[in-house]
């Protein structure tokens, strides 16, 4: 198996949080986590038409870690900031084959070893407004960059610029309001503005408008 690691030799999965809350009647709670994925493949090998075996040793390791602290205010006010990170980290050999893959006799050589790492950052600030018991407001803000190589070396010297590395940007804003016209049945409403610039390739660059209405009933 040369792409990702669908069925790994080893495998790792840590996952961690820690949370407090304030005793006083501030609202204050502050929750962060770490997560950990580590995947491992050496078992898998490529023989050629000459008999010579190459073994692959692929590693996939992903990192998610962040902090969220909300507070109230005031009365009828909840704020949230939220901070993340992640990072995809995959690591494996990059072969060759002398012939073309439609031809019958192949013989495989280890070229290089590939490295693929993406880092995103993603900061969100939000609030919930709560104007009577029968009306709420809502608005979120958040700011995502995600920015690295897709591959490294050889392969990629090979590629073009668009497509050996990530760098983006996203803004996303958001509005919305809750009214409960009766005990069971509410509507609600929601704006939506995203917008996109990518610094690798300029013209996936661009911004959505998104209006949502619906009714909503609870039995």
């Amino acid at each position: 198996k040369t792409g990702l690691v669908s069925e790994p030799e080893e495998a790792v999965n840590v996952k961690t949080s820690l949370s407090y809350a304030a005793p006083d009647l501030s609202g204050l709670l502050v929750t962060g986590f770490y997560n950990m994925k580590d995947k491992k493949n050496g078992n898998n090998s490529f023989t050629g038409t000459d008999g010579v075996s190459y073994e692959q040793d692929t590693k996939h390791v992903f990192n998610s870690a962040g902090v969220t602290a909300s507070i109230n205010p005031a009365l009828k006010l909840t704020t949230s900031l939220t901070y993340a990170w992640s990072q995809d980290d995959f690591d494996t050999y990059y072969f060759s084959a002398n012939n073309r893959r439609y031809e019958a006799t192949s013989n495989f050589s280890t070229r290089d070893r590939q490295n693929y790492k993406i880092d995103t950052h993603t900061l969100s600030l939000g609030a919930d407004y709560q104007a009577f018991s029968y009306l709420t407001f809502s608005g979120n803000y958040s700011f995502s960059n995600s920015k690295g190589n897709t591959a490294s070396g050889i392969a990629k010297d090979e590629l073009p610029d668009v497509d050996a590395g990530i760098n983006n940007t996203l803004h996303t804003l958001s509005l919305g309001a809750d009214y409960a016209i009766k005990k069971n049945i509410s509507m609600k409403a929601n704006y939506l503005y995203d917008y996109y610039k990518d610094k690798v390739f300029s013209g996936l660059t661009g911004g959505v408008n998104t209006f949502m209405a619906g009714l909503a009933y609870k039995f």
